[in-house]
């Protein structure tokens, strides 16, 4: 007998017949890649699943875990953050114009003036020597004011019984006095009336003292 061909030859069935075996090399084969196309297919959509195709344009949260995503619907709304000028502009107390005092140089007695909060006129307390006994800080309103507001107090003395005395005198004349103890403040208030001219004088028990005039306004 010739070769026989494993893939054709006959074998006896259960009944006695013969019948050709079947290919069984070639039906493995398709098997096997029946299962690769099916598992590749499977493994593709689990990942298109998972991971949507966004690029560049996809939402924050998807390129970075620590941003949150906008809430649909939601608005950023960005408000713009007011720059104050530097420059001496007016304001306003009740609905008239209002020129902080702090932002006129006295023409006189500027040396008596000491450091203090922005807003805050402080003045030294005089050496109580037989020449300086007063301290006096002078403007020049040229007529263009009606009123004069502020808040004194005093620091820096170290006993408990030291005063100061706080007097304003419009074109010469004292219009306001008040005497303040540590601890003590109260407004200070004078009608200007188109004068020429202001001061505020200041006399000590300690020279070791200053008075403070908190937020001083001169109104048109």
């Amino acid at each position: 007998m010739g070769d026989v061909n494993p893939d054709t030859e006959h074998r006896p069935d259960a009944l006695g017949g013969d019948q050709p075996a079947r290919r069984r090399p070639l039906s493995n084969r398709a098997q096997i890649w029946g299962v690769i196309v099916a598992g590749a297919s499977m493994l593709i959509a689990l990942l298109a699943w998972l991971l949507p195709i966004g690029g560049s344009g996809g939402q924050a949260s998807d390129r970075n875990p620590d941003v949150l995503a906008p809430v649909p619907g939601s608005r950023l709304t960005v408000r713009p953050v007011p720059v104050h000028s530097s420059a001496t502009a007016d304001t306003s107390v009740g609905g008239n114009s209002a020129v902080p005092l702090t932002d006129i140089d006295p023409s006189a007695g500027a040396t008596n003036l000491r450091p203090g909060p922005s807003g805050t006129l402080v003045i030294g307390c005089p050496t109580n020597q037989s020449d300086d006994l007063t301290r006096t800080v002078t403007y020049d309103l040229l007529g263009a004011y009606h009123t004069f507001t502020g808040s004194a107090s005093v620091a820096g003395f170290t006993r408990p019984e030291a005063e100061a005395e706080v007097e304003l005198l419009v074109d010469n004349t004292r219009v306001n006095n008040q005497v303040f103890a540590p601890g003590q403040h109260a407004p200070l208030t004078a009608a200007l009336d188109g004068a020429n001219t202001l001061a505020i004088r200041i006399t000590c028990r300690q020279r070791t003292g200053t008075v403070s005039i908190t937020d001083p306004v001169l109104t048109r």
